[in-house]
């Protein structure tokens, strides 16, 4: 989901909510939906939510992907990048059990190009890391590197053909009531997403 955008939630809520505490660990998709299942978490937030018969899922929003690359790379200066320009490009990806890799592997596919996988991570920041230090470019929801845009650390770049989302979605336990302070933070979560327009 992207740390920076979670920990200003987390900010909010508390403030908001004096004396409550709000517990988040950041797993490997599948670790998310297995601690969701446990009981170990109220619930989790994950990318391109698989239905299954023991879980809810509630969606919550869709973000735009765009192309993330240091900022002196030579296409960080346009405004607008064809797909056909990254063709052969060091790319910083997903690594290959994850949905959204399968994802972007099909929406490369589906317009003929090829990239060459130089790293692969399991988590954004590790992948933002990669590209700032100039290790290849990526495909990233763009609000998860606002705040690296915003530093002059990163360039988001809009590509075209696009029309490609990511959609985040609530997942927990069928049939278990959320408790309380729960239940109020994913009310706060929807309400921040309802505001920025970007609500599933």
């Amino acid at each position: 989901v992207g740390l920076g955008p979670m920990n200003d939630y987390v900010k909010r809520f508390t403030e908001a909510h004096p004396g409550t505490r709000v517990e988040i660990d950041y797993l490997h998709p599948n670790k998310v939906y297995d601690a969701v299942l446990a009981g170990d978490a109220d619930y989790g937030i994950v990318s391109f939510p698989q239905t299954r018969r023991d879980l809810t899922v509630v969606p919550w929003c869709t973000e735009e992907m765009a192309l993330a690359c240091p900022p002196n790379h030579r296409l960080s200066r346009q405004p607008l990048v064809k797909l056909k320009e990254i063709e052969g490009e060091k790319f910083v990806a997903f690594e290959p059990e994850l949905v959204i890799r399968r994802e972007i592997d099909r929406f490369l596919k589906k317009h003929g190009i090829d990239i060459k996988v130089v790293l692969e991570f399991d988590n954004i920041e590790a992948i933002k890391s990669a590209v700032e230090v100039g290790s290849g470019i990526s495909l990233l929801p763009r609000p998860t590197f606002e705040r690296e845009v915003k530093t002059g650390t990163l360039a988001a770049i809009a590509f075209s053909p696009n029309g490609f989302k990511r959609p985040l979605g609530f997942i927990h336990r069928r049939g278990k009531k959320l408790h309380k302070n729960a239940a109020l933070f994913l009310d706060l979560l929807k309400k921040e997403k309802k505001e920025e327009g970007s609500l599933a």
